[in-house]
């Protein structure tokens, strides 16, 4: 799928299913078609790199995240474009292997959004996770909560919204 730079998509919605046993899964539903990427935990805590993936867009920082499979990985990109920062080209490529250079890796699709709206998808699978750990029913059978690095990314945001830079601007 490609979605030309000039069209700035907001349909989309980003679901992380936090599973059990070390195994997740990344939906990103973009006008109305579903992309699923198995993450496993065994090679990366996906909640920091959900919360990485945010601290750069609230930097707008280009830059990647890598979402661990067994066997493979998705890599997500993002890119601003410094004259318009408030828009965030999203990439997702895959590969068979891990680490594998970005040019390597088959591109799977491409789109630019508003930067608000892609912090805010992540953002709001980060509470829902967050609110749903506090149960012990739940929990169980989950890795914890990174707590602390997500108490930094709330203060980051902050700060960038008085900046004038955050995803609200």
């Amino acid at each position: 799928m490609q979605i030309a730079p000039d069209e700035p998509c907001d349909d989309l919605e980003v679901v992380f299913d936090f599973g059990r046993h070390g195994w997740s899964v990344l939906y990103l539903i973009i006008r109305g078609e579903i992309r699923r990427y198995a993450v496993t935990h065994i090679f990366s805590d996906p909640l920091h790199v959900l919360i990485d993936l945010c601290s750069l867009m609230i930097d707008r920082t280009d830059g990647l995240i890598r979402l661990y499979d067994e066997p493979g990985e998705a890599i997500v990109t993002v890119a601003f474009d410094h004259d318009q920062p408030h828009l965030v080209e999203l990439s997702v490529l895959t590969s068979d292997d891990m680490n594998t250079a970005p040019e390597k890796a088959r591109h799977e699709f491409t789109m630019t959004a508003p930067t608000i709206v892609l912090i805010e998808q992540v953002m709001s699978q980060l509470y829902k996770i967050r609110a749903l750990l506090s149960d012990k029913a739940y929990a169980r059978d989950r890795d914890a909560f990174p707590h602390q690095a997500f108490r930094m990314l709330l203060e980051k945001k902050k700060n960038a919204e008085k900046q004038g830079r955050g995803s609200r601007t």
